[in-house]
């Protein structure tokens, strides 16, 4: 099917069922049934784990267009991180083969003619990356002073200012693979001691290993649709 060749996900048709409004004449509903082959019901309680209330307004005992439009940004950046973690997914290498070829994801552009799906999937990468914590690899995609990747709970952020021009850089400009350690002089002149004593206390990476995105709001490092609507609403 086509959204199993797109999304690399298999139907559990077992678990899908079908609601069909009020104004649905028995005839084309014979016919959907037929077609799909699978069960009729008659309310759906929950979707995706979720109430299904969430898509109606709130005079129809729902939950309002802002919290809808809140899982639909949970579900963009589900797709935003499966583009960071499925590297071999055939989704994957499509979008990242018309789109962003000969760079990452994290630095990919709108381009020109973008399709409504990559704009939105855009539109949820400052969430995603705002929710990773990151495991460091060859530290290329990791940037410095922008994203959390310093183990230590009190460091998320780090507070020495970059230089200028170096707002941008990655882990990596400080990594001294020929030698398998970090660049302690570097590193020095870059932060404050305190900083500087965390980065490099840690562990140096595996050579050949690409960093590694964790999402920082789950037990497993994975991110979960439910979990982050939850969130949102305190639920």
């Amino acid at each position: 099917m086509i959204y199993e060749a797109i999304s690399g996900q298999s139907i559990n048709y077992q678990k899908t069922t079908v609601w069909f409004s009020p104004n649905t004449n028995e005839a084309l509903k014979v016919e959907v049934l037929s077609i799909l082959g699978v069960a009729k019901v008659t309310s759906h309680n929950k979707y995706l784990g979720l109430p299904s209330s969430i898509g109606r307004s709130k005079k129809e005992g729902g939950m309002g267009f802002r919290r809808m439009e809140t899982f639909n940004l949970a579900l963009l950046t589900k797709q935003a991180w499966r583009l960071v973690t499925e590297v071999g997914n055939e989704l994957t290498s499509t979008l990242k083969a018309k789109y962003y070829p000969e760079t990452s994801f994290w630095d990919a552009s709108l381009r020109s003619n973008p399709s409504y799906a990559w704009r939105s999937i855009l539109q949820s990468r400052e969430i995603l990356r705002k929710g990773c914590r990151w495991k460091v690899g060859d530290g290329h995609i990791v940037r410095i002073w922008q994203d959390s990747w310093v183990t230590d709970d009190k460091a998320n952020e780090l507070l020495s200012p970059p230089p200028t021009g170096f707002e941008n850089a990655r882990v990596s400009l400080f990594m001294d693979n020929h030698n398998r350690k970090w660049d302690e002089e570097f590193i020095r002149e870059l932060f404050c001691p305190v900083e500087a004593e965390l980065i490099l206390a840690m562990l140096f990476p595996n050579i050949g290993v690409g960093d590694i995105a964790i999402w920082a709001h789950s037990a497993n490092g994975l991110f979960e649709v439910k979990k982050e609507y939850h969130l949102a609403y305190g639920l």
